[in-house]
């Protein structure tokens, strides 16, 4: 079992205090993306 917690940089004090009271003294990874690339995503024209 893991956490994925995905766009990790736009999270809060308020989320991060709820992640870290749901995960201390637990066993399960946190997988934190923390700046994500979009690599061949399509360009879109305004």
């Amino acid at each position: 079992k893991a956490a994925l917690i995905d766009e990790f940089q736009d999270t809060d004090p308020v989320q991060w205090s709820i992640f870290e009271r749901i995960f201390t003294g637990i066993d399960v990874p946190m997988l934190l993306v923390l700046k994500q690339a979009h690599v061949n995503r399509p360009k879109v024209g305004l």
